[in-house]
């Protein structure tokens, strides 16, 4: 199993999840990933955790329920990282989308 690239779509619904954990009108366009990682995985719900897996992988939740812990935050990681999280999150700020 591996993170994949989203469509816009489901990168829109991800930057919604997140949203809620990151400052999105706080985004620095210097700042890192693994500047805001550490706060995000504290703070994150195990519900929205597995909806951004599921969106992340395009994988089910029977799926993603069975790797262990670091497989899953490596592709939690990974994913984030693959859909620069921090660039999502400013056009999600600019296109004026809310999130839940």
């Amino acid at each position: 199993m591996e993170s994949k690239i989203l469509n816009f779509p489901n990168a829109m619904k991800l930057a919604q999840i997140l949203g809620k954990y990151i400052g999105v009108e706080k985004i620095d366009a210097q700042e890192t990933v693994l500047d805001f990682i550490t706060d995000v995985i504290k703070r994150i719900n195990p519900f929205d955790y597995s909806r951004s897996m599921i969106i992340l992988t395009q994988a089910s939740l029977d799926e993603i329920s069975k790797l262990s812990g670091d497989e899953s935050v490596n592709l939690f990681l990974s994913g984030l990282g693959k859909n620069k999280i921090l660039s999502l999150l400013a056009t999600y700020k600019t296109i004026g989308f809310e999130h839940e």
